[in-house]
This record gives structure tokens, C-alpha cells and sequence, in this order.
């Protein structure tokens, strides 16, 4: 059976926003297998969802242009929309990476949870073998 990216397909053309202050805070180069398992055991043995690496591993991080997006619920932001100013890179250098200085920790200790749009945590525990 072949695996299929998450996120083939997707336009992502006009998706990102390469700015200046986004390159600088935001964006890294792709994460390599290694990387991406030290992350997870610093952030409490919790595996990043596979469609999480694969855009990272596309483009690791950044503010996006589209960044408001529909919803059926009221959000804890707006009546139909949730907002999403950037996506954190998996790593730690970036002050908007998963272990910078704004990352999981950071969200952590001050009382934020991270969640992606469907509100399920990106935090899932690792298989145990």
C-alpha cells in the first residue's frame, strides 16, 4: 500500500506569506527524521500528526496570507471564522517553532493549548510498543 501526502493536491500558490518578519521568525528548513523525534520527546513523547510533518517538510513553518477560515461553530475568536496568523516550524531555533521560545512550552506554562481547526489536540500519545 502507497502512502499518500496529506496535502497533495492543495494549491498551496498564495498560501504562504514570505515576508520578512515571517522568514525571520518563523520559517526553517524542512525537518529531518531525527529532529522530528527529539522534538517529540521534548514536548512529553507526543507524536505531531502526519499531516503536520508533511507540510512542514514542504515548508517548515510561516504566517499564511489566507488566514482566515470558515467555520460551523462559534470559535473562541469569532462567530464563524477561526484565524490562524502563522504555523509554528517543527524545530527549535525560530522564536515560532515548536521548542523556540514562543513554542509548546511557552503555551504550556502560560495556560494555551495547541490545537489545530478541528479543535483535536496536536499533542496524540506515542504507540507504545
Amino acid at each position: 500500500m502507497t502512502w499518500k501526502r496529506p496535502f497533495n493536491g492543495f494549491d498551496f500558490e498564495g498560501f504562504w506569506d514570505d515576508c520578512a518578519y515571517s522568514l525571520e521568525n518563523y520559517v526553517k528548513p524542512p525537518p529531518s527524521d531525527e529532529s522530528i523525534a527529539s522534538i517529540e520527546r521534548e514536548m512529553g513523547g507526543y507524536r505531531l500528526p502526519a499531516a503536520y510533518i508533511d507540510l512542514a517538510r514542504r515548508h517548515n513553518g510561516g504566517m499564511v496570507k489566507r488566514n482566515c477560515y470558515p467555520m460551523t461553530q462559534r470559535t473562541g475568536w469569532a462567530e464563524d471564522h477561526i484565524a490562524i496568523e502563522g504555523l509554528y516550524a517543527i524545530g527549535r531555533t525560530s522564536v515560532y517553532s515548536l521548542a523556540g521560545r514562543r513554542g509548546a512550552k511557552f503555551m504550556i506554562t502560560n495556560g494555551a493549548t495547541l490545537r489545530l481547526a478541528s479543535a483535536s489536540p496536536i499533542r496524540q500519545p506515542r504507540a507504545t510498543n
